[in-house]
């Protein structure tokens, strides 16, 4: 697949790198748009050093004669994991529920043209499921075709006709760096940086967890199939804390608004549903009939493999090895001795460092089809960036890092993207368009310390990292929502889209590097999960063997 891609684009390719490295407005690669890898570190070796470390250790004696270092390989294996994601408010979430939101089954059929379509395949009639004219009395609605059909009666705590996804993402590869001096002039030199990988992803779904059973009013008692039509359950949470509401006592009285857990049942509990109140926050207060529930449940829920198949959605393992980015950069970097002639301050090396340069992508573009799919690289995107940093380091006690970048992605063609139609609509989308994608920027900085050789031959690195993606610019080229949609002339929800593509993450990158050789050195580097918004919560745990010359 990647040698076909070189093949069909190789006049775009040479054109670009071309542009990129003639062009004064110099770019980079070295953050990525997808938010299960932001920043993907190829090695544990301490990443500023651009093979300056012989030279700063003669300087470290007043020896300015140095033995030169040109090149340097690392070959590092790499696992990437994560169980969790966090929303955009940093609140944790089922990785399945990430980025889209938990799945809304019955936001499928809001359009009356498909609703008919699934009706019919699901075998939901008349007799099962009346017809209702809900516009016509909203305030004392208790009509069940309502809570299916009308966005209006959506519940506000994603629950009834809700899927959560409890899901795992690991990644496991090789990647490799090479690090190549081009021009050495005693304090600073100008080298060339190459990293690439290969990779095996995967995303898989634990279940999928139904919430309509313990949504508000008649519940249902938990793992069982049924209905309790006597009185209000109060079922335990099948997903963890962190990720499900907190759940409302049946006896707990209804207060003037709801509360900060949002709103409650009457009490006492008793099978009569509850009147829809507008709330503080302008919602509207639902409280579901078990009836309802069961018929949600039996003929919806538990259909989803129909209607994923009829909607051409593959919801099962993802599993894909493929080739990592090609990344290709140049660096320059400068050593400044500072108070050289001066006893009463401290001796320091300032080494300011840009690092600029591109990224190919080599694998096969993920389609949206795909639920669980995630790219390997950045999606066929090919991407530019820039760096700019310094260290300073003491040389008699430890060094310190600063560095600020972002990386610009180029657009690409998708076909049959999903959006959504909807605002209500969420996790699952029925309808897709021909669409130009162009991925936001990804801006990062970082600062940390760094501490060679200060256990005999160990030496140790910490940076922080904080990085933030911009939304995504899309245009739709070719739509195919039906003509006779209600939603045909409004088209989609493009712009509502482009706003949930905005992403930031913190992250602490921990490296150690033990010298068995002047020449050989084995590493860990620990990448941890600090903060996220909208973001996988991945750690990666990576080892390397690196060679210097």
């Amino acid at each position: 697949m990647a040698l076909n891609y070189l093949l069909k684009n190789y006049k775009y390719i040479v054109g670009t790198f071309i542009f990129i490295f003639l062009n004064t407005d110099l770019l980079a690669n070295l953050a990525n748009m997808t938010r299960n890898d932001p920043f993907p570190l190829f090695s544990s070796i301490y990443p500023y050093t651009y093979l300056s470390r012989h030279q700063r250790e003669g300087l470290a004696l007043f020896d300015y004669s140095y033995p030169a270092t040109k090149l340097r390989m690392s070959v590092s294996g790499y696992r990437q994991y994560a169980s969790f994601a966090r929303d955009k408010n940093g609140n944790v979430m089922n990785l399945g529920d990430n980025p889209r939101g938990r799945w809304n089954m019955l936001g499928l059929f809001y359009d009356p043209v498909l609703r008919d379509k699934l009706f019919t395949l699901l075998d939901i009639n008349d007799t099962l499921l009346p017809s209702y004219d809900c516009h016509s009395n909203l305030d004392a609605n208790v009509q069940c075709y309502c809570f299916i059909t009308d966005p209006n009666f959506s519940d506000p705590n994603k629950e009834f006709g809700f899927f959560t996804i409890p899901a795992i993402y690991r990644k496991y590869g090789i990647r490799f760096e090479n690090e190549l001096v081009l021009v050495d002039r005693c304090f600073y030199s100008i080298g060339l940086k190459i990293q690439f990988g290969v990779a095996d992803i995967k995303q898989m779904p634990f279940r999928f967890s139904d919430l309509t059973c313990q949504a508000l009013g008649i519940a249902c008692p938990a793992n069982t199939t049924v209905i309790n039509t006597a009185g209000c359950a109060t079922p335990g949470p099948a997903e963890p804390a962190a990720v499900n509401p907190t759940f409302i006592a049946g006896t707990t009285a209804i207060p003037p608004c709801p509360t900060t857990n949002g709103p409650v049942t009457s009490s006492p509990c008793v099978p009569l549903p509850q009147r829809f109140t507008p709330c503080c926050d302008s919602r509207v207060c639902l409280s579901f009939t078990p009836e309802c529930k069961k018929i949600v449940i039996e003929d919806i829920m538990r259909q989803k493999n129909i209607i994923t198949r009829f909607l051409g959605i593959d919801s099962l393992v993802y599993d894909h090895v493929g080739v990592e980015d090609f990344r290709i950069s140049l660096f320059w970097r400068h050593i400044f001795v500072i108070n050289q002639e001066d006893e009463r301050y401290p001796r320091l090396l300032f080494t300011p460092f840009i690092e600029a340069g591109a990224a190919l992508p080599l694998d096969i573009q993920v389609k949206t089809d795909r639920f669980f799919g995630l790219p390997v690289g950045n999606n066929s995107h090919l991407s530019t960036g820039v760096t700019f940093g310094g260290t300073l380091d003491f040389l008699d006690s430890m060094e310190l890092i600063f560095q600020v970048g972002f990386t610009k992605f180029f657009e690409r063609d998708y076909c049959h993207y999903r959006l959504p139609t909807h605002v209500k609509e969420s996790g699952i989308f029925p309808y897709t368009a021909d669409i130009k994608k162009t991925p936001g920027s990804t801006w990062f900085t970082g600062f940390g310390i760094n501490a060679d050789s200060f256990i005999d031959n160990l030496s140790v690195w910490l940076e922080y990292l904080i990085i933030k993606h911009e939304e995504d610019d899309i245009r739709i080229c070719k739509s195919y929502i039906p003509s006779t949609s209600i939603y045909y002339n409004q088209g989609f929800l493009k712009e509502y889209y482009e706003q949930e593509t905005k992403w930031g993450a913190q992250v602490v990158n921990a490296g150690f590097n033990y010298d068995i050789a002047p020449t050989l050195s084995v590493g860990i580097l620990w990448q941890v999960a600090a903060r996220q918004r909208n973001a996988f919560q991945s750690s990666t745990f990576l080892g390397t063997f690196t060679l210097v010359y």
